[in-house]
């Protein structure tokens, strides 16, 4: 491991632990908000919203000696892109209101991994306690989840649990855990074979497939140097025999899912996308216009669906996404491959920028660029006015 990657692992590890009260709130607010979604309860959000923003609240107030003037500069535009739509791009529609939560949400799981260490356990909990009503639901109710299911459709289960999964192998990578949780992924990668969401069961096999050669790689270097020639031989079979099982398994998967029957076709994707592309023009490339088919049925891509939003503002997110990565591929590779989960993921479905995938892309672009310019602390400036220096969270490259 690296000079860097050590001195970045021992800033973590001096982090304040987060409260208990927190842990138990991004549990609450997070398994809640998936939960309700087994309802058809219009009114699902006076729930989610109020539970957000207490979280926030919450972290808000744990982190407030800390937060810095790079921290309000974040909140500013992340209400500048919940306000546009609302004004220029859909102007008089109410949708948008509806990702408030998601906004609140990932800027509380932004702030508690730049400041706080959150317990690996609280992740693992929640990554149980969302995968239960799949399962129940797959395992013992036999749902038929082609169409619809509950209030989701096909493509919801998978993205879901890939981002709760992808929380928890964040917060273990920087906690310095060696060996990263794998289960809850393998149980992900059956779930979206099960749901016949095809970008879904790339994506979830994708994540298993990242957390698997990270542990093979963490777990099996530390045994390779300590090891003889003939156990170096049995470690080496070993690891190809499980990748073959791995392989086939993934196969026999791909085989009997939706990709057997349908193939790699668009499903009305290209449709939508050629509809959006044929209606582009000078104006709506600057400012954004609404296409026909959003936002009742989405763009099936979030480059697309940003571009037709914001226009020329989108610029913003992808030279950020680029430089996050060099960033990030400075530290390690783990990082790297987890924002190109979402990025991938971002091919064939709406997950950003205000869905679920913000839960985990806005954390990474936050400890990608810690506060070293703007790194003045709204507490000290109301309270005392002197610049400090506050780099707590930060990524070392």
């Amino acid at each position: 491991m690296s000079t860097k990657m050590n001195g970045y692992m021992d800033e973590q590890m001096r982090k304040r632990n987060a409260s208990l009260l927190l842990q138990s709130m991004i549990v609450i607010t997070m398994t809640t908000s998936i939960w309700l979604w087994f309802t058809s309860w219009r009114y699902r959000y006076a729930i989610t919203i109020p539970l957000s923003l207490l979280m926030f609240i919450v972290v808000a107030w744990e982190v407030r000696k800390h937060l810095t003037l790079q921290d309000g500069f974040i909140g500013l535009v992340l209400g500048f892109l919940f306000l546009y739509p609302r004004f220029v791009t859909y102007p008089g529609s109410a949708t948008g209101f509806y990702t408030l939560h998601v906004i609140l949400v990932s800027s509380a799981l932004g702030l508690s991994f730049r400041y706080l260490q959150v317990n690996n356990w609280t992740f693992r909990l929640l990554a149980a306690f969302v995968l239960l009503p799949f399962l129940y639901s797959m395992l013992v109710l036999r749902i038929n989840v082609d169409n619809s299911f509950f209030a989701m459709n096909r493509n919801s289960p998978p993205l879901y649990l890939i981002s709760i999964k992808s929380l928890l192998a964040l917060n273990e990578k920087l906690s310095a855990k060696k060996w990263l949780t794998v289960t809850p992924s393998f149980l992900t990668v059956w779930v979206a074979w099960y749901s016949r969401s095809r970008a879904g069961l790339v994506v979830a096999i994708w994540l298993a497939g990242i957390l698997v050669v990270h542990n093979i790689l963490i777990i099996g270097s530390s045994y390779w140097k300590k090891a003889t020639k003939t156990q170096r031989f049995f470690l080496a079979g070993a690891v190809v025999l499980l990748s073959l099982v791995f392989i086939a398994i993934i196969t026999s998967l791909i085989k009997t899912s939706r990709f057997a029957s349908v193939g790699f076709s668009s499903n009305g994707r290209l449709e939508i996308w050629k509809s959006y592309l044929s209606a582009v023009d000078i104006k709506s490339l600057l400012i954004g216009y609404a296409p026909e088919s959003a936002p009742d049925i989405g763009m099936h891509n979030s480059y697309l669906y940003m571009i037709s939003t914001y226009g020329m503002i989108s610029i913003i997110f992808f030279v950020g996404t680029a430089v996050a990565l060099h960033r990030l591929k400075k530290v390690s590779w783990f990082y790297v491959m987890l924002m190109g989960t979402w990025l991938i993921y971002s091919l064939a479905e709406d997950v950003l920028p205000f869905s679920y995938g913000l839960f985990v892309f806005l954390p990474l672009l936050m400890l990608a660029f810690p506060p070293k310019r703007l790194n003045q602390t709204i507490w000290t400036l109301v309270h005392h006015g002197r610049r400090v220096d506050n780099l707590k969270g930060e990524i070392r490259v």
